[in-house]
């Protein structure tokens, strides 16, 4: 999966896509499409990573981005669990 640009702003954004997650949330898109877009992207920098710093430095922060969505997803899970005991 390659990283390619939006055509709306020319932000970054996963290949087969043609807007950024930022331009889709303006563009109406619903925050599922939104997310999964951010997702893909994220998934795509760590795929995509290369010797130069810069590269690196991406890749480590979409691990923190992927890390951080995952745990958000279990809290919710645990709030839900909680509520239905």
């Amino acid at each position: 999966m390659k990283i390619t640009h939006c055509v709306k702003c020319g932000g970054d954004t996963p290949e087969g896509l043609t807007l950024c997650p930022p331009c889709m949330r303006q563009g109406g898109a619903g925050e599922n499409e939104v997310s999964a877009a951010a997702e893909l992207l994220d998934i795509a920098s760590v795929i995509n990573i290369g010797d130069t710093g810069k590269s690196q430095y991406a890749a480590i922060n979409s691990i923190l981005k992927i890390k951080s969505r995952l745990e958000g997803a279990t809290v919710e899970k645990e709030k839900k669990e909680q509520a239905e005991i």
